[in-house]
């Protein structure tokens, strides 16, 4: 579950060494489902882990410590019933003390157990107390790290947008890598820039990552009325919607009327010029995916860069218009 489980699962069979213990595991909040708890680490002296199941709050004796959010202790589960989430019903009878400490705001629960019982003390529950006081220490640092590779990984992606500026000087060659690499960098599947036209009243799709559009319609313009691209042409305002929320219903990114692939994630960005959105950075996903500060962060500095562009765009048109205007003007004076 974790990307350092395996330093977690080392530090499972630790905690089961000390107690003389016969399985310790690790469950952690699950964050694509609310309320629902998921093994992210164990150590078992057997073979019988269900590592699939889920802890819910207030079902087992797992979701007994989440839900009250305090230490459980059970030194014989034959005269005292209690449901061990992580065991087949034949492994479970076998079973003779389960003890169980939350972690700090609920964000998991560290079990152990033993086919021994009355082998748990309350001191050994102070002593499991520190170990997942430990566990919580790791979980910061792992996030930590994380963080740093995140930060590192957009740092090299706007460094590759800007050596792509000097790289290639036709604008479809360097939006439809910039499209890629933003894309790689953020997980989404599907990364598009759509433009106001010239007529300033519709937007077309300028590029994409992969084709959104149904055949036939992709060089089609949408009225600004249409879809959350057109509300974000509209309102000139940035719409985020990912992990956290994925059960508020996605508007279609282009109406109602136009058949997109399932999202159930997606950023758009408008890309202001002289105060009006000129275009908009879209990026879509069929699955919840995190968006934190720091990606947003990120999208607003490549949008930024991709709105130079376009208004770099708009000044050359001007300009390649400017002597045409010229010539009708005396014409008629």
């Amino acid at each position: 579950m974790h990307a350092q489980s395996p330093h977690l699962d080392r530090l499972m069979s630790i905690i089961c060494s000390v107690f003389d213990a016969y399985s310790a595991v690790l469950y952690l909040q699950d964050p694509k489902a609310a309320g629902t708890y998921r093994m992210a680490a164990r150590f078992s002296l057997g073979d019988r882990l269900n590592v699939g199941a889920m802890v819910a709050p207030g079902r087992g004796l797992a979701g007994w410590v989440v839900r009250n959010n305090q230490p459980l202790l059970v030194n014989d589960l034959v005269k005292k019933k209690g449901k061990i989430e992580y065991y087949d019903e034949e492994e479970r009878q076998l079973i003779r003390a389960f003890m169980g400490c939350p972690l700090r705001q609920a964000e998991g629960v560290v079990c152990v157990d033993s086919k021994r019982s009355h082998c748990f003390s309350e001191k050994d529950q102070k002593i499991l107390h520190l170990f997942t006081d430990h566990v919580q220490s790791l979980l910061h640092q792992f996030e930590e790290s994380d963080a740093t590779v995140c930060d590192n990984r957009y740092y090299q992606c706007l460094q590759q947008i800007q050596a792509l500026r000097r790289q290639l000087s036709r604008w479809p060659d360097f939006l439809q890598q910039t499209l890629a690499l933003l894309s790689q960098t953020t997980g989404f599947e599907h990364v598009f820039l759509a433009v106001r036209d010239s007529t300033g009243a519709h937007y077309t799709l300028e590029g994409t990552t992969k084709p959104l559009l149904p055949p036939g319609k992709e060089m089609e313009s949408f009225d600004f009325g249409m879809g959350l691209v057109g509300w974000v042409f509209k309102n000139n305002v940035s719409f985020f919607t990912g992990e956290h929320e994925a059960t508020v219903q996605l508007s279609p990114l282009f109406g109602k009327k136009i058949k997109t692939p399932p999202v159930k994630s997606a950023v758009c960005l408008p890309l202001v010029v002289h105060r009006i959105a000129r275009g908009v950075l879209g990026l879509a996903h069929p699955e919840p995916v995190v968006i934190d500060a720091a990606m947003k962060s990120f999208l607003q500095m490549v949008a930024d860069q991709l709105a130079l562009f376009l208004e770099n765009l708009y000044l050359k048109h001007r300009l390649q218009e400017a002597p045409r205007a010229i010539a009708q003007a005396n014409l008629f004076s």
